[in-house]
């Protein structure tokens, strides 16, 4: 139901638009044809009404245009988010020496489970779409602690060895 709603608001728009003044006009014509005395009100009528439709479409549709400049903006500054992830997370992969590497892996990842250990089938899982990638998948239900709080998701395998590689988090726990 809310699914592109910044496009189901802009239809709305036109909708009102439409009703508005062909009620109008309508009602206008009416007005013209039933007695020669109602001529002018039936031409201000038809002109008010378009002027009304306007007025009624224009914030709706504005309100369609600023959820979707909002939900343009949000993905833009995730996939930014993202990119400076990966770029800080190389910078310290360069800092550090491979032993300090090992060291910061094996203590982040409470669940004791290297990338290249990971199996879905060791694991009790259920069909559903992937938090991150909306995949129809497997998914593990996992508890990711990083420095901005908790998260509780529902991950396919290939998503949670993308976390679990990227040491972006605290603590990574695999929930039964």
């Amino acid at each position: 139901m809310f699914k592109n709603i910044e496009n189901k608001l802009k239809d709305l728009a036109y909708i009102v638009f439409a009703l508005v003044t062909l009620g109008g006009v309508g009602g206008g014509i009416t007005l013209i044809v039933v007695d020669d005395d109602f001529i002018a009100l039936g031409i201000i009528l038809i002109v008010l009404s378009w002027v009304i439709g306007m007025l009624s479409a224009w914030p709706i549709y504005g309100i369609g245009e600023a959820v979707e400049l909002a939900r343009a903006n949000n993905e833009l500054l995730l996939r930014n988010k993202k990119s400076s992830n990966k770029s800080q997370n190389e910078k310290k992969q360069v800092k550090a020496t491979e032993p300090e590497q090992e060291n910061r892996k094996s203590e982040s990842v409470s669940s004791a489970v290297k990338a290249e250990e990971v199996n879905i089938s060791d694991v009790e899982t259920e069909l559903g779409k992937c938090d991150i990638c909306k995949k129809e998948d497997q998914l593990l239900k996992c508890k990711i602690i990083k420095n901005n709080g908790i998260s509780y998701m529902s991950l396919c395998n290939d998503c949670y060895v993308n976390i679990l590689e990227s040491n972006d988090f605290i603590e990574l726990e695999i929930l039964d």
